[in-house]
C-alpha cells in the first residue's frame, strides 16, 4: 500500500464489514507503529469548523501514514462541507499517502456522478482507492436476529415465574 501509493476504497451495502475491515487494518499497522488515524467526514467537519487554520488540521490528517475515512456519503452535503472533503482527499494525493475509504454509496453511483463538486471528490478517490466489494447479509441484521431469539428463549423460560411481585 504505502511503497505503490495504493489505497482501497470499501463500498458494499450497510453492515456487511467494511468499517470492521478498515479497523483490523488499522489496528495491525498501529501494532507495527505505523501512524493511522480513523476518522469521518462529519467529525473532521465539525473538529475544523470553529479552527482559523483549516490548512494545520488538513496537514495534520496528511501527516498521517495511513488516513482511514469511514462511511463516505453520510456526511453534510453542503457548499462547506464538501469544501473541506475536497480539501481532505487533495491533500491526501498530494502527500503520496494512502487512504483507506469505506461507504454505502454504489461504484456506479460513484462513476456516474453529476454534480460537480462531488465528482471531484470521486474522480480524485478512484485514483488513489482500489474499489473492494464488500458483500454479504448484515452482520448487524445477524446479530439483531440471535439477540431476538435469545430474548424469546429467556421469555419463555421465566413463563408462570411471579418476579413482578
Amino acid at each position: 500500500m504505502k511503497r505503490n501509493h495504493i489505497g482501497y476504497l470499501l463500498w458494499g451495502p450497510v453492515g456487511t464489514g467494511k468499517s470492521y475491515v478498515a479497523g483490523c487494518i488499522a489496528n495491525d499497522l498501529l501494532k507495527r507503529e505505523v501512524t493511522v488515524k480513523m476518522t469521518n467526514f462529519n467529525t473532521i467537519i465539525d473538529d475544523i469548523f470553529p479552527l482559523a487554520d483549516k490548512t494545520e488540521y488538513i496537514n495534520a490528517l496528511a501527516s498521517y501514514q495511513l488516513l482511514i475515512i469511514d462511511d463516505l456519503g453520510v456526511e453534510r452535503n453542503s457548499e462547506y462541507a464538501l469544501g473541506i472533503i475536497f480539501s481532505v482527499i487533495d491533500r491526501r494525493i498530494r502527500s503520496g499517502r494512502p487512504l483507506i475509504i469505506t461507504t454505502n454509496l454504489p461504484l456506479n453511483e460513484i462513476k456516474s456522478e453529476t454534480v460537480l463538486d462531488k465528482k471531484r471528490i470521486y474522480d480524485r478517490i478512484l485514483e488513489m482507492c482500489t474499489p473492494m466489494y464488500v458483500g454479504g447479509a448484515s452482520k448487524r441484521e445477524v446479530i439483531a436476529s440471535m439477540k431476538m431469539e435469545k430474548a424469546k428463549t429467556l421469555l419463555n423460560t421465566n413463563r408462570g415465574e411471579e418476579d413482578c411481585e
